[in-house]
């Protein structure tokens, strides 16, 4: 589970990402300020608003309550959808109301999970460039030859099946 640190770094890694996604989404992404206990953001697009509040570190289940504060939020702000993304979890009874109100719940491990599924690479695999062939430096020689003894093996087939061919007769 991701645990937010002492500085709040974890927890400014996972806003940005999160928010990131829904830029690439075609969000336009407005953050009013607020205290790292719960920030919110304000998702745009064309007439379309939505609503993602970050709760962290809190040790028991968060309850309905929290559900019924962000979906007054909102009404409020007028927006169709709402995203909650915690460290924390949310009991049944929370997962139920959420999805009557439109709110989409990202706990725990699922958190987890979806942050590491969005992140790029933090790095490339090494690249190991192989030695060449020992005898590479031959190649360019063994292909002319192989080109001038096929040339000859045709050539001699040719005349060959020509030599062999009866004459036409008058």
């Amino acid at each position: 589970m991701v645990k937010p640190s002492e500085n709040g770094s974890n927890i400014r890694v996972i806003e940005e990402t999160v928010l990131r996604l829904f830029q690439s989404r075609g969000y336009v992404i407005t953050r009013p300020s607020g205290d790292l206990g719960g920030t919110l953001a304000i998702l745009q697009a064309g007439d379309h608003r939505a609503l993602a509040r970050f709760q962290w570190g809190h040790e028991r289940p968060w309850t309905v309550d929290l559900i019924r504060i962000f979906h007054d939020q909102m009404d409020d702000l007028r927006a169709t959808r709402g995203y909650i993304f915690t460290n924390g979890l949310f009991d049944a009874e929370t997962h139920d109301l959420a999805e009557k109100f439109g709110i989409t719940l990202t706990d725990g491990t699922g958190l987890q999970e979806a942050v590491f599924a969005t992140m790029p690479a933090m790095r490339r695999p090494g690249y190991r460039e192989e030695p060449p062939l020992p005898f590479s430096k031959y190649i360019p020689w063994f292909v002319g030859i192989s080109l001038v003894v096929i040339a000859v093996v045709v050539l001699l087939l040719v005349s060959l099946a020509f030599s062999l061919t009866p004459a036409p007769t008058a």
